[in-house]
């Protein structure tokens, strides 16, 4: 059954988790960081992911790296090893569809037996208890799950509470097969049915957090919290606990000696002792989705602190605030010097109350900075500290840094010459317009021409004339144009152009939010679009091979093929000799190429005139 589940699990990731994860947007990998592999911090992180300042000096002394670079090192190291999203979808989706699942199946199971209502008729005639067969495959599936999710657990992404994940596995599966050497199957099922309600309403809400639902996921994780604190914290005490440690030995003391002899045995105090465990993980988790839940109240943001990300402690914080105070000015304000002789500036987000009368320990006044994007950049920060500061006020910070200003260096690009689309030559009706616009330019130049006027004169004016009927027929090449995009996609591209014009164009706050509500509209209106036209671009394509491999034209079909792969023909135009015969020796080429260039410049100068037969030819 486990490999079963295991199985079922991969078909699930190939053919729901990956199509719906397109649908959303969802990254299948995380962005590569580029950092330098060194043994000595490689093997400190399999050690500690986030050292101590201590730590990170030592790692200093032995490198010969500033402690800057050792903490951008770790920070990149923990970005690196985090799992991509899709991961973390395919973890959520397959939880909430298991136990979404079989907590109603547990419910159908368990409706019609005695010990759903009344704990104590787990133990009415135990250990001879006879087993039906749907409560038989309700503890087989769910053993079978619950194993390989033990087996899984380390191939997934590592989690924050992995040893607390892992034990709780661990203790599950070892319940089930006591319980089930024992016998005491009927509440193994009550404990399974109370764990399944509310684990599916966590998944359902990662799921929502993932695909960028954030109200959705509010309000399951407000049905969630609820359910969680009742099922673990009430139900689970009141009724598992208390009747495995009281109504079992009460129901022993009354009966035989035979009952108590089993509740005594050695597999029993270890089913009791275990089933304790549970609670008290039950009680760590409670308290972490309590600091979730607090952190939506105080950030505005819902975090599932209990296993999302594997690493995320206050140093990583603090050196993503660093960085972030990289793209911040500082004034002309006075420095203050420091015990190492270093000079110290105050910083402070944009966001933060100023205080109005700052002042250092000299007295003297110090500006607050204020915010610059493009004047520093996070490669000219070295050795930054964050520390708080005795004489700031308590949302303030105390930045040390040394900064190496750089010259900002700009590439020329180089003018590019301009095509014409001449693929629309290809229609009939641009040829006849395109011809009769020509036309109607050289009769024109034909009433202006004049025996003074000179040949580059008249030669400047006959291609003015050539590139404005070409301007105004078929116009210029779009460089870097995706071909299969339709004209109504680049009409909407042009308009989400317009917008963010608008949007970084905005004085108010209120400007700024409706501006930024109509782009997100419109680049959505630009994304389904596109797929669109990618979707009717690929069935044309597809109709186009079908045909050719009808009419046996393998040519066109390779063609095609090496289209819808990305990577097109090259195409090689065949040497041919006056009888439209292919040349294939090399010397043959060569000599047919000297014939050419020898009948090409060798040509006389020939007069060209304005009028009506040079319109003609």
């Amino acid at each position: 059954m486990a490999i079963s589940m295991f199985v079922l699990r991969k078909l699930f990731d190939r053919f729901i988790v990956v199509p719906f994860g397109a649908y959303f947007d969802i990254k299948e990998t995380v962005a590569k960081q580029h950092y330098i592999r060194q043994p000595v911090l490689e093997s400190e992180y399999i050690k500690n992911k986030s050292p101590k300042d201590d730590v990170i000096l030592m790692l200093c002394k032995k490198t010969g790296m500033t402690e800057r670079q050792v903490q951008v090192w770790f920070r990149k190291r923990r970005k690196d090893s985090q799992a991509s999203d899709l991961k973390r979808l395919s973890d959520a989706g397959w939880s909430f569809i298991f136990y979404s699942l079989l907590s109603w199946y547990g419910l159908y199971v368990l409706w019609d037996k005695p010990w759903l209502t009344n704990s104590m008729d787990c133990w009415i005639g135990w250990p001879a208890q006879a087993v039906t067969n749907d409560v038989y495959w309700y503890y087989l599936v769910e053993l079978g799950f619950y194993m390989s999710y033990l087996y899984m657990i380390f191939t997934d992404h590592k989690r924050k509470d992995f040893m607390e994940f892992l034990v709780h596995h661990s203790v599950t599966v070892a319940l089930m097969i006591l319980s089930w050497s024992i016998n005491c199957v009927r509440i193994g099922t009550l404990v399974l049915v109370i764990h399944d309600q509310v684990d599916y309403l966590l998944a359902l809400a990662k799921i929502a957090v993932y695909i960028k639902m954030q109200k959705m996921a509010d309000i399951v994780f407000a049905l969630f919290l609820p359910m969680w604190i009742i099922t673990r914290l009430m139900v689970y005490p009141y009724v598992i606990l208390y009747s495995i440690y009281i109504d079992l030995p009460a129901y022993a003391n009354e009966n035989r000696p035979y009952i108590q002899m089993h509740d005594r045995s050695t597999i029993g105090q270890v089913l009791k002792s275990l089933l304790v465990v549970l609670q008290i993980l039950h009680v760590m988790w409670t308290i972490i989705i309590l600091k979730s839940a607090a952190t939506k109240f105080t950030k505005g943001k819902l975090q599932d602190t209990r296993s999302d990300t594997e690493e995320e402690d206050g140093n990583e914080a603090n050196t993503e605030t660093i960085d972030n105070k990289s793209n911040y000015k500082i004034s002309n304000g006075n420095s203050v010097i420091g015990k190492n002789g270093n000079k110290k500036k105050y910083f402070s987000p944009p966001s933060v109350q100023k205080p109005a009368n700052l002042r250092d320990q000299q007295g003297e006044n110090v500006k607050i900075i204020t915010k610059k994007p493009d004047l520093l950049w996070r490669s000219s920060l070295q050795d930054v500290r964050n520390k708080r500061g005795a004489d700031i006020a308590s949302d303030h910070h105390l930045i040390i840094a040394k900064i190496q200003l750089k010259l900002l260096s700009t590439k020329k690009a180089k003018s590019r010459r301009k095509k014409f689309n001449v693929d629309l030559f290809k229609d009939p009706k641009v040829v006849q317009d395109y011809h009769i616009l020509l036309q109607n330019k050289f009769s024109v130049l034909e009433n202006l021409h004049d025996d003074e006027t000179s040949i580059n004169t008249a030669w400047e004016m006959t291609r003015d004339s050539i590139v404005q009927a070409c301007e105004e027929t078929v116009g210029y090449l779009q460089q870097n144009r995706k071909q299969w995009m339709s004209e109504n996609t680049w009409k909407i591209v042009n308009e989400r152009r317009q917008v963010k014009e608008k949007v970084l164009t905005a004085i108010t706050r209120q400007q700024k939010k409706q501006t930024q509500d109509q782009y997100s509209n419109k680049d959505k209106e630009v994304k389904k679009s596109c797929k669109q036209d990618k979707r009717n671009f690929v069935e044309q394509l597809a109709k186009e091979a079908e045909a050719a491999c009808s009419k046996g034209d393998t040519k066109t079909l390779y063609n095609i093929t090496k289209q819808l792969s990305g990577k097109p023909p090259t195409q090689n135009t065949p040497i041919k000799d006056k009888d439209n015969n292919t040349l294939t020796k090399l010397e043959d080429q060569l000599e047919r190429w000297k014939e050419h260039f020898e009948q090409v410049l060798n040509r006389p100068h020939l007069q060209i005139h304005l009028n009506n037969k040079m319109v003609q030819y």
